[in-house]
């Protein structure tokens, strides 16, 4: 939060007690937590995203007459 206001790390550091490096590196592994937290949230869209999306796909197939989403054989001309 003291980032934020605008402070040199120097002051910042000195804020809270630290050292310039200290503070570095706890804003450095918060920011990678951060970024770990965000890489999961988006696998997590990503496999919702695509749990809808076969879902839709097995519904339209069966509205549609398919299987698998392969077009059914018109009296076996087709494997």
């Amino acid at each position: 939060m003291l980032l934020r206001t605008g402070l040199s790390n120097a002051k910042v550091a000195r804020a809270v007690g630290g050292s310039r490096a200290t503070l570095k590196r706890y804003f450095r592994a918060a920011l990678s937590e951060r970024h770990a937290m965000r890489d999961r949230l988006d696998a997590e869209r990503k496999v919702v995203m695509v749990e809808a999306a076969l879902k839709a796909g097995a519904t339209n197939s069966a509205a549609q007459g398919t299987k698998g989403g392969r077009v059914k054989s018109p009296e076996g001309i087709w494997p």
